[in-house]
């Protein structure tokens, strides 16, 4: 047994994926939960399972061979749909999690556990938001945030697993490549700006809209949960208030950009 190993779900999507590159980098010892055959990298060593299953789909042999061997556990995986039926969405956000804690309530070796979450749990909630789990009645614009937020609540809640909390704001791209590896609603407005000359009426001021790079999101993960790790803490991973970039002058730019295409 290693009981020196790092078990990763979401290594298709964005986070995962860059987590997974810088964890294979370094030499760490890391297996992939994964729904499907395909490996996202040739040198990721991948499980087939299912979030959606009892008991993650697992056999008894590899569960067994996980809860023995496993240190560190990072979820990553979740239905990100803004518009997902919230059956869906809690079905991949909430028991999938749910499912995550119970496989690490498991596992003998288990140091701690990284859970990504969003930002946006904080749904139209107005002004400065904690870096807390939110217990308050709040309203959601959609099932994605509703989903993620009640998740965190379960994870924390977790008494017999060392947990933490990280909420991603939305990541654009790479900071010196500007390569996209996934697509989001900023992407989608700015291909939008393409083909219209400006938008109908005046974006409300001291809108904030906060963004940052993907690989910046990478590596601040990966120092917090492997150098910095803090059980029971919940840590935004975003630009803030003094790096982000008002609405009107986010589209102000958008569509200057798109005019010089």
């Amino acid at each position: 047994m290693t009981n020196d190993l790092t078990l990763l779900t979401g290594a298709t999507g964005l986070v995962g994926g860059l987590w997974a590159e810088r964890l294979i980098r370094k030499g760490r010892a890391v297996i992939a939960l994964s729904r499907s055959e395909h490996r996202p990298d040739s040198k990721l060593p991948c499980i087939r399972a299912d979030l959606k299953k009892p008991g993650l789909g697992l056999s008894s042999e590899v569960r067994n061979y996980l809860q023995a061997n496993v240190s560190e556990i990072v979820h990553c995986a979740a239905d990100t749909r803004f518009n997902a039926p919230l059956s869906e969405s809690r079905e991949t956000n909430i028991t999938g999690t749910l499912r995550m804690l119970e496989l690490a309530r498991g596992c003998t070796a288990l140091r701690k556990f990284a859970h990504i979450s969003t930002v946006y749990v904080a749904g139209l909630q107005a002004g400065t938001i904690p870096e807390r789990v939110h217990h308050e009645e709040r309203e959601f614009t959609t099932t994605y945030e509703d989903t993620k937020a009640e998740a965190e609540r379960e994870i924390l809640r977790e008494s017999c697993v060392p947990a933490a909390v990280y909420r991603l704001s939305t990541a654009v791209g790479d900071s010196a490549t500007g390569a996209i590896r996934q697509l989001n609603w900023f992407h989608k407005i700015a291909r939008l700006a393409q083909w219209l000359p400006g938008l109908p009426g005046e974006p409300v001021r001291n809108t904030p809209v906060d963004l940052i790079a993907s690989d910046w999101s990478a590596d601040v993960l990966e120092f917090l949960f492997h150098q910095r790790f803090e059980e029971g803490i919940v840590y935004h991973v975003c630009a803030g208030e003094s790096h982000s970039i008002d609405l009107p002058d986010l589209f102000e730019l958008l569509f200057s950009e798109s005019k010089r295409r």
